[in-house]
């Protein structure tokens, strides 16, 4: 919990930052790390490359709604 208030009360632009570290270095590649950045480029009115880490997040694990919700709220 105290994870998500932080990444709350920071702004996007540093949650996709550091979440890029994440996925470059390989570290956890899972479909939660891309539907968090995916968030972060919604935030950011950047809704091309939140749709990209959505459907990033849905090859890992085609059943994962958190990624099906957040790819609508990138075409809304």
């Amino acid at each position: 919990m105290m994870r998500s208030k932080l990444f709350r009360s920071t702004p996007p632009v540093l949650v996709s930052s550091f979440i890029n570290m994440f996925i470059l270095s390989d570290i956890e590649k899972s479909e939660g790390v891309y539907t968090n950045r995916a968030m972060a480029f919604i935030k950011l009115a950047k809704y091309k490359e939140a749709l990209y880490d959505c459907e990033q997040a849905l090859v890992l694990n085609p059943k994962f709604a958190k990624a099906h919700v957040r790819s609508f709220t990138c075409y809304t």
